[in-house]
């Protein structure tokens, strides 16, 4: 992570601000003392006005009036201090500011400027590149079995035929029985003409249990979030001199555009000293971004399609030896089978290869969501003069 190049590990509070000015020998609340201490973050050597009044009892030279022609003798350019309510919290002397595009190559400071800082503005971060969720088939599970099962004294079109339970012994587990056995040639009702086993009659199987579909996802071949800045801002410092100038002005290096010569102010600010009014331009170190983008998580709905199916068996003996029928039942719903010949014997039963058959379950989620912000806490804010004051 780039940082700014004036501030060490941790020097962006207030605090540590105001331990700095009195590192330096400035004293005195802010704004109370605008007209007497010029702090400068920047270069550790804050002129306080009253350090100067006893340079001058002491015969010094040192704050002489510079002549007329003073700026004349200025090798830059005469750029004003910061003006406004709030000019003692911003830079006494100016940068040089140099904004690019970050598809062009990186610049430095030209060979007699020093590097101050780079940051950057206009992040550019797109929401997050969620993978595709998708849904496996689905797993359940099938214990049970149909409870009623029914021979029937007329055919599956007869809705007002007898029926005769027909179903297995309590706790069946679908193993061979001769529970409700019916011999051949039996009649419905006993001593008519009627024969029982015309059509047997079965109940749908009971539904799945315990399923669900597994999720998967399919991740995408680019990065999962990307982000950048679209511009690239260079602040450089040369020599600045407040003798070679008039009041109020410093003699600082010059650069023709895209040069900008600027002040600035830790954190995030948007009102800028009133003789810098091309501003605010707020700049964050490269790594100074607040990622909230992520993915809604992906998840399955609930199986369609899926079902509990099994065969049914009809045997002629009690045995289970002589199998007269069978068929596939499910839990999809009840069915009704006619049987050949009419009144044949059904003497045992059987439920085998009760099994699950899988659905498919509609996939959610991998949704994109949040968004990334710079981190203001990082921010540092320059303000600038007009290009065309030079």
């Amino acid at each position: 992570m780039k940082q700014p190049l004036w501030l060490g590990a941790g020097c962006c509070s207030a605090a540590v601000f105001a331990a700095f000015l009195a590192i330096e020998g400035c004293t005195g609340e802010p704004g109370v003392a605008a007209d007497r201490c010029a702090p400068d973050p920047l270069y550790p050597r804050g002129v306080c006005a009253e350090d100067e009044d006893t340079d001058a009892d002491a015969g010094s030279d040192a704050d002489a009036e510079p002549p007329p022609d003073a700026s004349a003798e200025c090798p830059g350019r005469c750029v004003p201090l910061p003006e406004g309510i709030d000019a003692l919290f911003w830079s006494r002397w100016p940068d040089l500011l140099m904004s690019a595009s970050t598809s062009e190559p990186e610049q430095g400071c030209p060979d007699e400027l020093t590097l101050q800082f780079v940051g950057y503005s206009e992040l550019v971060a797109p929401p997050a590149a969620c993978d595709i969720c998708e849904c496996e088939e689905s797993e359940g599970t099938c214990t049970d079995l149909p409870t009623d099962i029914q021979i029937r004294a007329g055919t599956c079109n007869d809705p007002s035929a007898a029926a005769l339970p027909f179903g297995g012994p309590p706790g069946w587990d679908g193993s061979c029985t001769s529970t409700n056995g019916i011999p051949a040639g039996a009649t419905c009702p006993q001593g008519s003409s009627t024969l029982c086993a015309q059509s047997v009659s079965v109940g749908a199987l009971p539904g799945p249990t315990a399923e669900a579909c597994a999720v998967t996802t399919h991740p995408l071949p680019a990065f999962w979030k990307d982000n950048g800045w679209k511009r690239r801002w260079t602040a450089c410092r040369g020599n600045v001199d407040e003798l070679r100038c008039g009041d109020s002005e410093a003699c600082a290096p010059d650069r023709p555009l895209p040069f900008l010569q600027c002040v600035w102010r830790v954190g995030k600010h948007v009102q800028c000293p009133t003789n810098y009014p091309d501003g605010p331009h707020v700049l964050y170190p490269e790594m100074a971004v607040h990622d909230g983008r992520k993915c809604t998580e992906c998840e399955c709905g609930p199986p369609v399609g899926s079902a509990c199916l099994a065969t049914i068996r009809l045997f002629d003996d009690g045995a289970c030896v002589s199998q007269s029928y069978e068929d596939t039942i499910a839990s999809y719903g009840g069915q009704c089978s006619n049987l050949y010949p009419p009144g044949k014997a059904v003497g045992a039963k059987a439920i085998t290869d009760l099994h699950y058959v899988g659905g498919s379950c509609l996939a959610s989620g991998g949704e994109p969501i949040g968004e990334a912000t710079p981190d203001d806490t990082q921010a540092v804010t320059f303000c600038c003069l007009h290009p065309f004051d030079f």
